[in-house]
């Protein structure tokens, strides 16, 4: 099995900004990096209202098909590490 690598995943990224392959290119994002999503929403959300925490993680598709459209890998950052942030903020 290949590791995924930031190359990869720039490439995956570019074609969502493109609108070229949306779905599987997300598909395959979401696979690689949605554990990394779910992980820091159950950690900030431990002691909060669970509905806004079930909304986030039914929205996960989504809200890493948006980081996709606005993740910028000229600033030297992995898409994983941007999508963490993001659920973050």
């Amino acid at each position: 099995m290949k590791i995924p690598t930031t190359e990869d995943d720039n490439f995956y990224i570019e074609q969502i900004k493109n609108d070229k392959n949306v779905d599987e290119c997300v598909s395959v994002l979401y696979k690689r990096y949605a554990n990394v999503y779910y992980r820091i929403i159950h950690n900030f959300f431990q002691k909060q209202n669970s509905d806004k925490k079930l909304e986030f993680i039914q929205e996960c598709y989504y809200h890493i098909f948006f980081a996709a459209k606005e993740y910028n890998y000229e600033k030297k950052a992995k898409f994983s590490s941007y999508l963490g942030n993001k659920a973050r903020w």
